[in-house]
């Protein structure tokens, strides 16, 4: 699992990447994003950091 990756897809652009992959994007017109993490970090403060940057209303 630690050596998957992907190209970012058309109309999407790179937010970040690792020296190995592509770990977030964003759609150019659409309010998608895709971000690769562990699920299983248990830092509350990444996870209320993680949810603050992603957090959106429309």
């Amino acid at each position: 699992m630690h050596n998957y990756s992907l190209e970012s897809p058309k109309d999407f652009e790179v937010l970040a990447t690792s020296e190995k992959c592509v770990q977030a994007i964003k759609h150019k017109s659409k309010n998608i994003y895709g971000v690769l993490f562990h699920p299983e970090v248990r830092n509350q403060e990444i996870i209320r950091r993680f949810v603050q940057t992603f957090r959106f209303t429309e």
